[in-house]
């Protein structure tokens, strides 16, 4: 199996959340999970994401639950990518191609920023789709991801439920107007 890689756009969006600059003892912290944010490379390990999400998850709210922690998490994922170069041309493109077909298109997106996600959809209606998405470790950063990227993209009244967890697979509903 081929190592599961992050991408630097996705890092990049993730440190976003952090504001700038970046505090020296959270750099040193980054630095030790083997992401310097003054030289990102193209790609990390999954688990240097995953460990990037916790750190950056527990300094901005410390006080949720990890679920909730991830579901915020997610939404200022979002709005720190669509600040990268990537970012804002997968939202202008999504804005312009509307929810369903930015929905077709999913995996193709979601392989912008990782080498490894899977994903598969059902249409239910013109405005309501069934979606999975594997592999998945944390379920409430992607209703995260869901439901900021509709707003990044314009949709009014969208909405990203979790439907089922299971192993490493996720299912959503997506519903817009």
């Amino acid at each position: 199996m081929t190592e599961r890689l992050v991408f630097e756009s996705s890092v990049q969006g993730m440190l976003k959340c952090l504001g700038t600059p970046i505090a020296p003892e959270v750099t040193q912290r980054l630095i030790a999970i083997g992401i310097n944010p003054a030289r990102l490379l193209p790609a990390y390990t999954m688990q240097q994401f995953t460990r990037l999400m916790e750190l950056i998850g527990a300094l901005r709210y410390p006080s949720l639950s990890p679920d909730e922690q991830d579901y915020e998490l997610g939404k200022d994922f979002v709005r720190g990518f669509a600040q990268t170069l990537l970012g804002k041309a997968t939202f202008a493109m999504a804005g312009v191609i509307g929810p369903l077909r930015t929905s077709r298109r999913l995996t193709h997106s979601m392989r912008t920023v990782n080498n490894y996600s899977k994903s598969e959809i059902v249409e239910e209606g013109p405005q309501f789709v069934r979606v999975w998405v594997a592999p998945v470790g944390r379920p409430h950063f992607y209703r995260g991801v869901f439901d900021e990227a509709g707003s990044a993209a314009h949709l009014t009244e969208y909405r990203a439920e979790l439907t089922a967890f299971s192993g490493e697979r996720a299912d959503f509903t997506f519903r817009w107007k």
